[in-house]
């Protein structure tokens, strides 16, 4: 496998609100950045996707966090993290689907705030793949 810095990609440092095109029709936004990465959302058509890689609780109580717009699609930060996922938070995004990539079950708190979504936990369904058209969404998983 080729790394980055061998292929002649060039390394830049990620600033909030920064966009990059992702072809027709598509782009990636940095949301946010605080101590632990960053906060990405994914446009395509009327596709959307939350990608809190790097949320943290400080970057949780930024106004902005708040503001964001609904999406169809949640990669749930930090293994179903409570602290990381409040159901205010939740209700904003108002995601069709959240994906969690946990090793194992969810605590009951991370349950009930998920209670009313549709739930792609990893550790029930093993791969997923998340395919979209922009506009319809499908998912295919291989049970482990």
């Amino acid at each position: 496998m080729q790394h980055a810095n061998t292929s002649g990609t060039t390394a830049a440092q990620l600033h909030t609100g920064d966009v990059f095109a992702l072809g027709p029709d598509g782009k990636l936004e940095v949301v946010a950045i605080g101590a632990r990465g960053a906060v990405f959302l994914i446009e395509w058509q009327q596709f959307s996707a939350l990608v809190p890689v790097g949320l943290d609780l400080e970057l949780l109580t930024d106004p902005g966090m708040l503001d964001l717009p609904p999406v169809d699609l949640l990669l749930l930060p930090d293994a179903g993290n409570p602290a990381l996922s409040p159901p205010e938070w939740l209700a904003n995004l108002s995601p069709q689907i959240i994906w969690v990539v946990a090793q194992g079950e969810l605590g009951e708190e991370t349950q009930f705030n998920l209670q009313g979504y549709r739930v792609l936990p990893s550790y029930q369904v093993g791969w997923s793949r998340i395919t979209t058209d922009g506009y319809d969404i499908w998912l295919d998983a291989d049970k482990p």
